[in-house]
């Protein structure tokens, strides 16, 4: 794949906090790399959440993440990450990332975004946005984009988890990654030595703040294995993960 002109590239090691118990990249961790990737693009692009505030009255949301991996990315590699935001469609945005090791692609992820005024948080139209900040670069769509998916008929009920001051970012409430960890642990990944998670899909439903208890279900569906979180009845997030042998 060539790469696309309106792009940003950085680089990250993965070392003992990115890494699980097996010696493998944490999905997490992959996550992160890919927020951090992101934001990086966006100071570059002029277009971070405090500009787009400051021009639009508008801020930054995300609905879904998807990663797809080829392989387990091990202790001691160094990713390049490449991203770059995709031709909006409607209300919805995406931004697309390349993921490289030893310069070879092992994966790549796509997530959805909406802009949301900053004050009532409604939907606002990219376009009528990006006219407001001087226009915006965007490039062709290469990857499947994060889609909507069901829960399985059959859910077990997990350990339920008290969401604390290490959950959360400097928006007050629980940081996109950590949702990564919630749905791995609900999963007991940790029993999972010869698996690991080939897909990942997070959809964002409500807000998580601290104090709050998430509750968790789990099953398994055709697509692969799901986790659900909820706080007073309403479901905060959702996740789906396609595994494979090592």
């Amino acid at each position: 794949m060539s790469k696309p002109t309106y792009s940003f590239t950085t680089e990250f090691p993965v070392g003992a906090a990115e890494s699980d118990l097996f010696g493998r990249l944490k999905p997490s961790a992959l996550q992160r790399f890919i927020q951090d990737t992101s934001t990086l693009h966006t100071i570059e692009l002029r277009v971070t959440r405090e500009e787009l505030i400051e021009a639009a009255g508008a801020i930054w949301i995300l609905m879904r993440i998807r990663f797809t991996l080829e392989r387990p990315v091990l202790y001691g590699e160094t990713l390049e990450l490449t991203t770059w935001p995709v031709h909006s469609t409607g209300a919805t945005f995406l931004r697309e990332v390349e993921i490289k090791s030893n310069g070879k692609t092992v994966g790549n992820s796509s997530s959805l975004w909406v802009i949301a005024d900053v004050s009532t948080h409604k939907i606002l139209r990219p376009a009528a946005v990006f006219e407001k900040i001087g226009g915006f670069p965007t490039e062709d769509r290469h990857f499947a984009p994060p889609d909507k998916f069901s829960a399985p008929e059959i859910l077990t009920s997990a350990e339920a988890y008290r969401v604390g001051y290490s959950d959360t970012d400097m928006n007050g409430h629980v940081n996109n990654v950590r949702y990564a960890d919630f749905a791995c642990n609900a999963l007991r990944f940790d029993t999972m030595p010869d698996l690991y998670a080939k897909t990942l899909q997070i959809s964002y439903l409500s807000e998580c703040i601290p104090g709050e208890v998430l509750g968790f279900e789990t099953g398994v569906s055709d697509s692969g294995l799901y986790a659900r979180g909820s706080t007073d009845g309403k479901a905060n997030f959702e996740a789906l993960i396609e595994t494979a042998k090592i």
